[in-house]
């Protein structure tokens, strides 16, 4: 009787430790998440390669696998480097193609994983509010010089080389869904007429057919037309549960002569590479929008500007949740590819010296730096962006002439 009592408790305890498991391990994986870079992400874009040369006749752009000429230009129906319109003279035929191709990548899961990878930049995303106040904020010296505490994409010079990467990588899904498709830009500070238009019949940015308006002030300004109405939103900062915008008249989108003004600064950047110190008048910072020139209205500046103009989910650290995310950092990489070509002799810094680990011109950029395969990468949200080994990106890989990289514009004018 007693050997039965005992062999009854143990089986008690086993079952109460195997409850308390599976409790714990529900828990866990209520606050896991897993961003599959390497499957779901990656699916559906081909790894076969038979270096297709340049130039070769082509139907589609299924025919051209040369990674840097991996598009079938319609005009001479050879493979060619993929071509970045400007999206006031896209044909309907096109924006229904771009517009269809982010709609399937919703529908796989795709885009959204491209939506949480840019808010976890910020590291008071990757760790959660409090536990980044006591090992960033409170610590000065730390938010400068520690990779824990970096910024992987804003507020500093990593800014340019890693939205040209994020943005490659997002153009490689449209392909895999559409090879036809690229990401347009929106030239809002070019002074071209219709531009900084929010007026459909003039702008067909903000047609039904295309990105839609405004967002509706009597439904929490929800978008609800055009081809992204009332999308749902899987990851957002800010409780926002579908696509917003609200546009802001009293912050105007950059003018052709701030553009201007910022092409003409020589000096890439200066050695205050992280944080709120950073107020040097450097072409990336001037271009990122953190500082402008005397007599700007702002701040915001430049960059920063567009995304308080529209407002809503572009103004969030999720701003990608609004596809007019792509448009407008194609037409900041645009505006990055005309300085390069005017100033041949600068590049990104720094090169050396004393810095932000994986802020040097030689290191790779997280994610694509392999430490999301590594076991002990562990922020408040345990994240698994493990991108293939062909993915790993060096910040100079970014700091070149971008038709190496197989893409131009249609104008590289500014």
């Amino acid at each position: 009787s007693a050997a039965r009592n005992t062999n009854t408790l143990s089986t008690r305890t086993a079952l109460t430790i195997m409850n308390l498991k599976q409790i714990l391990a529900l828990l866990l994986l209520l606050t896991v998440v897993y961003v599959g870079f390497s499957s779901a992400a990656y699916t559906g874009v081909s790894e076969d390669n038979d270096d297709t040369p340049c130039g070769t006749p082509c139907s589609s752009s299924r025919e051209c696998s040369n990674e840097q000429c991996s598009f079938c230009n319609p005009d001479t129906y050879t493979c060619s480097l993929r071509l970045r319109k400007n999206q006031m003279n896209m044909t309907r035929t096109e924006i229904d193609r771009f517009v269809g191709a982010i709609n399937r990548m919703k529908a796989l899961g795709i885009y959204d994983q491209f939506v949480l990878l840019h808010a976890i930049t910020y590291p008071e995303i990757r760790y959660g509010p409090v536990l980044h106040k006591l090992k960033c904020v409170d610590q000065a010296e730390k938010y400068r010089l520690s990779e824990d505490c970096l910024n992987w994409a804003h507020k500093g010079n990593l800014f340019l080389p890693w939205h040209r990467q994020f943005l490659r990588e997002f153009e490689k899904q449209l392909a895999a869904i559409d090879p036809e498709v690229t990401v347009p830009y929106w030239g809002w500070g070019s002074g071209w007429p219709g531009q900084e238009s929010v007026d459909p019949q003039v702008n067909h940015l903000f047609a039904d057919y295309f990105m839609g308006g405004n967002g509706d002030p009597n439904h929490n300004f929800h978008v609800m037309n055009g081809s992204f109405a009332q999308w749902p939103l899987r990851y957002s900062t800010g409780l926002l549960s579908v696509l917003t915008r609200q546009f802001d008249g009293t912050v105007p989108l950059p003018s052709s002569e701030h553009v201007l003004a910022v092409l003409n600064t020589t000096m890439y950047d200066l050695p205050v590479w992280q944080g709120p110190d950073d107020k040097s008048f450097t072409f990336r910072n001037m271009l990122e929008g953190n500082v402008g020139l005397e007599g700007w209205i702002g701040p915001p500046f430049m960059h920063n500007r567009v995304h308080v103009n529209t407002g809503g989910c572009m103004n969030r650290d999720s701003s990608p949740n609004d596809p007019l995310f792509w448009l407008h950092h194609a037409e900041v990489d645009r505006l990055w590819a005309i300085w390069q070509k005017k100033n041949p002799g600068a590049t990104y810094v720094p090169v050396d010296g004393p810095a932000p680990p994986g802020t040097l011109r030689h290191e790779y950029m997280a994610p694509w730096d392999g430490k999301f395969n590594t076991p002990d990468f562990h922020y408040w949200y345990r994240f698994q962006v493990a991108a293939p080994e062909s993915t790993r990106t060096r910040i100079s890989d970014m700091d070149v002439d971008i038709t190496t990289l197989g893409y131009r514009y249609d104008n590289m004018d500014p």
